[in-house]
């Protein structure tokens, strides 16, 4: 966004990288679309992006939009380059069943069914062939949740890595790690 508009500092994206990695000359961080909420970097091995969708609050069209530039961030990924999209999408994927079997394992929790944002994250997943690599580990709730409402101080899982099926066997794990004092910087996973 332009310095001193209102969405300045607003909705960001970004990575960090290891000094091993830095040495490897990651590709440049690329904008996807005309929001700051999508990044992109090209590495010798794989494509990462880094994502934050509209909160539940959001209208439709700037759902859409989110979800339209982030499938173009994906369609631009080089042809059998491995993709993992790390991300804040403010969604609740519900719980596998019949009609999600082939975006999500057996280990996702939290509410039966999807809300609005989870409803188009997982048709967005099948679009692009893509599973929710968190529901395919289990560990206990504690290392799943990244968001803990204020009043129930129930944890809830909002953030997500997708890859494309075809590469979920190169996936070790993926989990949220705490700080000492249980907080979570910015839904940290691993």
């Amino acid at each position: 966004p332009p310095a001193g508009s209102a969405l300045q500092g607003r909705n960001g994206v970004g990575f960090s990288f290891s000094r091993k990695a830095e040495r490897q000359k990651p590709g440049v961080l690329q904008q996807a679309g005309n929001a700051s909420r999508i990044g992109r970097v090209d590495l010798e091995a794989v494509t990462l992006i880094s994502a934050y969708a509209p909160t539940s609050g959001a209208g439709d069209e700037e759902v859409a939009e989110f979800y339209r530039d982030l499938g173009e961030a994906v369609r631009k990924v080089p042809n059998g380059n491995p993709v993992v999209i790390g991300g804040d999408f403010n969604a609740r994927v519900g719980e596998r069943n019949e009609e999600t079997a082939a975006v999500l394992g057996r280990f996702m929790e939290g509410q039966r069914y999807p809300n609005r944002n989870g409803q188009c994250l997982l048709e967005f997943c099948l679009e692009h062939e893509l599973v929710v690599a968190n529901s395919f580990f289990q560990h206990p709730p504690h290392h799943k949740g990244s968001w803990q409402h204020p009043r129930s101080k129930k944890w809830h899982e909002l953030d997500y890595f997708l890859v494309r099926r075809r590469d979920l066997s190169r996936v070790c794990d993926v989990r949220v790690f705490r700080s000492k004092d249980k907080s979570i910087p910015n839904g940290l996973q691993q």
